[in-house]
């Protein structure tokens, strides 16, 4: 389902509409690790903001409720999860969520209102009031994919995408690789790029043998040049320096083209192998 397309017959808040002004927001910050108490659950952090100060009362008076929209293709699990505040944790059982996992904060009334009218709604709306009924959507924030697939395919909790508004960032992706996971910084402008690779089967592949195999094509030369090598104490170092080792192959920081290809074989089971296929 995409909310950003559809309409509504009250005021919605939403960054995807002016319904409570242009600068009005409703955002998210979430994280996605495999972990809790199983190597196989998602525990979700998150960490949502609005900026309409109406909305925290109509919330507290128990007229809305926050829930988290989310929908994962692979294994068919789409559900309304109930949040207990603005921020904390979601823990989601073995196996429930696979592959491509899109997660939507939304406000949904809690109970039906024929006076509908909230503060610091768009002047366009003149002096009209509203009927919502339980159930319906007041509130829509920035969708969030994370890709399942990935982080269990080189590992769990190897690596992390974060989007930057800094205008040094703008239509570039780069990497750190100084902490326990690998964080991928890209530009803004390539969120909605990313974000279509990460949820199309079909383009897929394309994100594998390109922003992620050079983000570990990176690592690898980090490791060699920066970490001491086989004897890094990183946890993402020690995960890739196993998985290496599987393909009996080592660092070589003096060969470029063989620590590519080890690079491009540590994601071909995600990209080289689809690709092949999809150009058939």
């Amino acid at each position: 389902m995409s909310y950003r397309a559809k309409a509504y017959p009250y005021p919605v808040l939403s960054s995807f509409s002016d319904d409570f002004g242009s600068d009005a927001k409703f955002h998210a910050a979430i994280e996605a690790e495999m972990g809790g108490d199983t190597s196989q659950q998602l525990v979700v952090t998150y960490d949502i903001t609005q900026s309409v100060a109406w909305m925290d009362e109509y919330f507290l008076d128990g007229n809305a409720r926050i829930v988290m929209d989310v929908q994962c293709r692979s294994t068919l699990f789409r559900e309304y999860v109930d949040l207990d505040g603005w921020k904390g944790q979601l823990v989601f059982d073995d196996g429930q969520l696979y592959g491509s996992t899109t997660l939507t904060p939304l406000i949904i009334a809690s109970s039906s209102n024929q006076t509908y009218r909230p503060d610091g709604i768009n002047e366009e709306f003149g002096t009209s009031v509203f009927g919502v009924r339980e159930g319906d959507i007041l509130g829509v924030g920035e969708s969030v994919t994370v890709d399942l697939e990935f982080s269990r395919t080189l590992d769990r909790d190897l690596v992390t995408i974060k989007y930057s508004t800094e205008e040094s960032d703008t239509d570039i992706y780069r990497f750190q690789y100084d902490g326990p996971r690998i964080i991928i910084i890209a530009g803004e402008s390539l969120r909605d790029a990313i974000g279509h690779m990460r949820a199309d089967r079909s383009t897929r592949p394309y994100l594998f043998m390109s922003v992620y195999k050079d983000c570990i094509a990176g690592a690898l030369n980090y490791l060699a040049r920066e970490e001491d090598g086989e004897n890094t104490e990183l946890p993402w170092g020690r995960t890739l320096m196993s998985r290496l080792e599987d393909l009996g192959r080592a660092l070589d920081p003096d060969d470029p083209e063989y620590q590519e290809i080890s690079a491009q074989l540590l994601v071909s089971a995600k990209g080289i192998k689809k690709v092949e296929v999809a150009d058939v």
